[in-house]
C-alpha cells in the first residue's frame, strides 16, 4: 500500500506476478480493502494462466494482512 495521504484521498495497493513482473494497481480508501483486491486480483491470474497463486508475498508491512486475509490463503 502506498502513500501518507490524507483521509479523504485514497491510496493503492499494489500486486506483481513475479514471473511475468505484470502489475496490477488498484485504488482503495482503507486498509480493510486489501483482501477484497487481493481476491480480485488472484481470480484473474489463476483464470489468465490456469495455474493457482501458491505463495503470496510482501514486503513484510504485515499490518495490512487482517486475520481474514491470512485465514484464506
Amino acid at each position: 500500500m502506498c502513500g501518507d495521504q490524507p483521509e479523504r484521498q485514497h491510496s493503492n495497493v499494489t500486486f506483481i506476478h513475479d514471473f511475468s513482473r505484470h502489475t496490477w494497481i488498484f485504488p482503495m480508501w482503507q486498509k480493510s480493502e486489501v483482501f477484497s483486491h487481493f481476491q480480485k486480483f488472484k481470480n484473474e491470474v489463476e483464470k489468465e494462466t490456469n495455474h493457482h497463486v501458491r505463495c503470496p508475498r510482501s514486503d513484510g508491512n504485515k499490518e495490512y494482512f487482517s486475520v481474514v486475509f491470512t485465514t484464506n490463503l
